[in-house]
């Protein structure tokens, strides 16, 4: 499953998917960019825990397939696998992961663009990536008030540009009026 790690700010940062290996072993599949900064923030809450974080990127991959999957959404179309399984090769490159992302209004949070987001502007209870029903975590009380007690002024769209965008950014009128942030990008003929 995806899932958001926010900061107490409520915002956004790390989008990852876990999968359970063992009763001893969690994997985490986030991007390489921003490793440092999610585990020197999990290791504030396992100071008198008998737990080790350790980069795997050598060992697992994240992978995609866009084969069977048609009518689902590209997160259930994930798998993150053993380097050495050969017979699961990801039959998407990244930019077609990433156009796929945007299209389907999935944001990527990377090094660029970590901490700028509240989740709600990101849509992610939309895909049911934060729960209201759960119990405590980081940033909750925002998350929450945004929910209950807040009109939301920003949403996420997928737009079409004929130039790069900055990530990270605003992206401003004419008249020099903020008008939106830039989430993600990928440089593609459509």
């Amino acid at each position: 499953q995806m899932n958001a790690f926010c900061n107490r700010k409520g915002r956004v940062i790390s989008l990852f998917y876990a999968r359970f290996i063992s009763n001893e072993h969690l994997l985490l599949a986030l991007p390489k960019s921003l490793f440092n900064i999610v585990i020197k923030t999990l290791r504030k809450y396992v100071l008198l825990s008998k737990v080790f974080f350790e980069e795997n990127y050598d060992k697992y991959q994240l992978v995609y397939d866009n084969g069977k999957y048609k009518n689902d959404n590209l997160i259930s179309r994930h798998k993150i696998i053993r380097v050495h399984e050969k017979e699961l090769v990801s039959s998407m490159t990244f930019e077609e992961v990433q156009k796929d992302h945007i299209c389907q209004k999935i944001p990527m949070i990377n090094i660029e663009n970590t901490g700028l987001f509240l989740p709600a502007e990101l849509q992610l209870d939309n895909l049911g990536i934060v729960s209201y029903k759960k119990g405590c975590f980081v940033g909750q009380e925002i998350i929450a008030r945004m929910k209950y007690q807040s009109i939301l002024k920003k949403y996420l769209i997928a737009i079409r540009t004929e130039r790069t965008l900055p990530l990270g950014k605003k992206l401003r009128n004419i008249h020099g009026k903020n008008i939106a942030d830039i989430v993600n990008q990928i440089n593609t003929k459509f």
